[in-house]
């Protein structure tokens, strides 16, 4: 090993020699710089990957002797460095992914402009149980696109006539089949067959999730790609109007990122600039003479969206991403949803995995998405692993005296704390705040609960699962406490706590290295940090009913009594609003007024006054809007203009909703 190669970091860094001034000139060149600039984050990735391999090397030869070492201690270790070694060829893969990054908002620009003319685009609006409450707003958005040659078809798995009904209101396309096979593929198939028998068949198929809202750019944005013979598949990222459950149960609504944020805005554009995006089952469009030569929407897998990009990829056709805000949906509401379709996603990837598409498949495929498929399995199968090994190896320690690695601590914290640190920082400064150390273990030590087992299921038995819907729209009048995921992250909690009394107040002969407590007491720290939040994640608390609010802050009047006040609407949705500004003497429950904003005349109720008998923090209203008003107020509501996705989370903001949680009351 070079001398290079075993600089000690600690006292090094700190007499600031020419390695440690190397470290510091390269971080602060590339945070100090935009993340989407591809040739620093290729500066960054090799950074990284270089103290990744360093360390890897380190590690390698720390393997205990196996003449000398006990076999228990042996099979220990020797476990580690392997399931260490996985999980670092997963960080690797994500760093090569991350080394590029592209934006196609300009080539959209341009190919708009060389269209000669409009393609036939179909939009599919497949539902199942989703509410008429639910389908109208994405009827509205769908029906007031400023894109002049499209259909709209609701498809309706639930055959249910008032939903038949709605359709023949917004006068769209209604289509449902006798069964349900093959879930929300097999409803897409359908659909596809009959509008292909059409006498004017469609060159292109939009897919909307009954939950999700275009704006009226949705397909003059995405559709120009298609003038590139060889694109058969354009995405757009997800936002959500209401917050989920990491931003609910950390009381950070407006100020965290989602937890699709990192995949949705920073994964999808660098995969993009390698070639290998991947569909996410909305808010896409396909071409659908590459649909029919890959027979359809595939339905060997529940994820038959990332399934229908891998065959793409297989007969030579692109698929690109353009992130741009073109629709906004409803994100999961609670713990048990989250789980469930994070579940779902688990097992379809391993589904594909194992499939003839896998990362091992005869198929013409290119070789980073090969390596693509091969992420997927580590994310589902390694990640887990190592994330129980890492909870697990202090408690070892303090029972058992047994490290994962034989070696002086300060010596591994020389080879390891570089790479964690500038892996941790680097992914922060990549995905503006939404990949955060310890908060994004947190919320993926809640998910490996479902995605770990459901990953295991699709590699040993792929076939025979159905598709289970994720359920939208759900309110939650009272917290719900899921004791058994809460029970389990308790419990390394207790035997940290009764590990490092009995080693230091018990039995402090016993430790007969100061330094190694000292880092293993480190360890428990952070370990136990995680593990609160994810505790806290694991409580859905109260949500509002009025799920679809959205963040407006501009002026109107309200009108009461005849009396005009200025007020601030702070949110508002099709069904209520919140407004500042006005103090009412003896505020009435169910008091008639009317809301004035913009060109919009809305009689409304008062529903609340948020705790302040006088009103002056805010007032909740219920508005009484005829039909033809409250579709006009959706259209203008999502017109892409207001969006209430966090794009950027502050380290710090982030770091202080999770330690002062337990004291934040509103």
């Amino acid at each position: 090993m070079t001398s290079f190669l075993d600089f000690g970091f600690i006292t090094e860094f700190a007499g600031l020699d020419w390695r440690g001034v190397l470290i510091l000139v390269v971080l602060v060149m590339c945070l100090t710089t935009s993340p989407t600039r591809s040739g620093i984050r290729l500066l960054m990735a090799c950074f990284v990957l270089f103290l990744a391999g360093r360390y890897l090397v380190w590690r390698f030869e720390t393997l205990p002797d196996l003449t000398r070492t006990p076999l228990p201690v042996v099979c220990w270790q020797v476990g580690f460095f392997v399931v260490e070694g996985l999980a670092l060829s997963g960080a690797f893969l994500t760093w090569l992914f991350q080394s590029r990054y592209v934006d196609r908002s300009a080539e959209s620009t341009r190919l708009a402009g060389l269209m000669e003319r409009q393609p036939l685009v179909d939009v599919f609006i497949p539902t199942y149980n989703e509410s008429a409450y639910i389908l109208e707003r994405t009827l509205c958005g769908a029906t007031a696109m400023d894109y002049d040659n499209y259909r709209v078809w609701l498809l309706d798995d639930g055959k249910r006539d008032e939903i038949r009904d709605l359709a023949e209101d917004f006068g769209v396309g209604y289509l449902r089949r006798s069964d349900n096979a093959h879930a929300k593929a097999g409803n897409m198939n359908h659909a596809l067959r009959h509008v292909l028998a059409d006498v004017r068949p469609p060159e292109l198929i939009a897919i909307l999730d009954a939950d999700f809202v275009p704006t009226p750019r949705f397909l003059s944005r995405a559709v120009p790609f298609f003038e590139r013979g060889d694109v058969g598949l354009v995405q757009t990222p997800q936002h959500f109007f209401n917050p989920d459950p990491l931003q609910v149960n950390l009381k950070g609504e407006g100020l965290l990122s989602d937890d699709q944020r990192f995949a949705q805005g920073v994964d999808l554009p660098a995969r993009d600039a390698w070639g290998i995006a991947t569909s996410c089952g909305t808010s896409s469009l396909v071409r659908v003479a590459s649909l029919q030569a890959i027979g359809g929407f595939p339905t060997e897998s529940v994820c038959e969206d990332t399934l229908t990009s891998v065959k793409f990829w297989t007969i030579g056709q692109k698929t690109v991403f353009l992130n741009e805000i073109l629709t906004q949906g409803l994100a999961v509401e609670g713990i048990g949803e989250l789980l469930g379709q994070r579940g779902r996603w688990s097992l379809g990837n391993m589904q594909i995995v194992r499939s003839e598409w896998g990362p091992f498949s005869r198929h013409s495929m290119p070789v980073l998405a090969r390596l693509f498929l091969l992420s997927l399995l580590m994310g589902a199968v390694i990640s887990p692993l190592m994330r129980c090994l890492i909870i697990v190896a202090p408690i070892l320690y303090l029972f058992f005296g047994v490290l994962p690695v034989s070696v002086d601590v300060v010596e591994l914290f020389a080879y390891l704390g570089p790479f964690l640190f500038v892996h941790y920082v680097g992914m922060a400064w990549l995905s503006r705040g939404s990949c955060l150390p310890i908060l994004t273990e947190a919320i993926t030590t809640v998910e490996y609960f479902s995605t770990f087992r459901a990953a295991l299921v699709g590699l040993l038995k792929p076939l025979g699962h159905k598709f289970k819907v994720t359920a939208k729209g759900v309110e939650r009048s009272a917290s719900v406490f899921h004791w058994r995921q809460i029970m389990v992250l308790s419990l390394p909690l207790i035997a940290y706590g009764v590990g490092i009394y009995l080693n230091l107040v018990e039995f402090p002969l016993n430790v007969a290295n100061a330094e190694t407590m000292i880092v293993i007491c480190a360890w428990c720290y952070f370990n136990s940090l995680m593990l609160i939040i994810a505790i806290y994640l694991c409580i859905d608390l109260p949500r509002s009913p009025h799920t679809d609010l959205i963040h407006l802050d501009r002026p109107g009047e309200l009108v009461l009594d005849g009396q005009r006040q200025r007020v601030i609407i702070s949110s508002l949705s099709p069904h209520s609003a919140i407004v500042k500004g006005p103090a009412l003497k003896d505020p009435c429950i169910d008091q008639a007024m009317t809301l004035h904003v913009e060109d919009f005349v809305l009689p409304a109720r008062l529903e609340q006054t948020n705790g302040k008998p006088e009103g002056r923090d805010g007032l909740v209203l219920r508005l009484e809007t005829d039909a033809a008003t409250r579709r006009r107020l959706i259209r203008r509501l999502f017109s892409g203009e207001m969006v209430n996705s966090v794009e950027k989370t502050e380290a710090l903001t982030a770091f202080a909703l999770a330690l002062y949680r337990p004291l934040r009351t509103t």
